[in-house]
């Protein structure tokens, strides 16, 4: 429904769970570069470290499918490597260019932690 977009239509963003199979390999050098152990207290959260990355992926076709059958939805991103700024412009027509106010939300505590520990923007 890319031909459905136009300019002033809300950009909506679903928090995440975690990193779900996405960054690993960067979480394993911030681990391993901190000198961290997957047993050691989580620095963000209750419980191990390992235990604290590996929460389970949460599944949001539960609340995306309702509004794609209802028509009430143009596009969709899976936020990847690259993030918001590379993989959101792929769902919009070369006309429109999302504003993304990177001041609306706060990233969950994994990703504060993996910003301030990795030097990750």
């Amino acid at each position: 429904r890319m031909g459905d977009m136009a300019a002033g239509d809300v950009l909506i963003g679903i928090a995440s769970s975690g990193p779900h199979s996405n960054g690993y390999s960067l979480i394993r050098r911030i681990v391993e570069r901190e000198g961290l152990s997957y047993e050691a207290a989580s620095p963000f959260s209750d419980g191990t470290l390992g235990e604290a990355l590996l929460t389970p992926t949460r599944l949001y076709s539960a609340a995306a499918l309702p509004l794609i059958k209802g028509s009430l939805i143009n596009g969709l991103a899976h936020i990847t490597g690259g993030g918001l700024t590379e993989n959101t412009p792929r769902m919009c027509p070369d006309h429109l260019v999302p504003r993304i106010d990177r001041n609306s939300w706060t990233p969950g505590p994994v990703f504060q932690w993996l910003q301030e520990a990795g030097g990750v923007e």
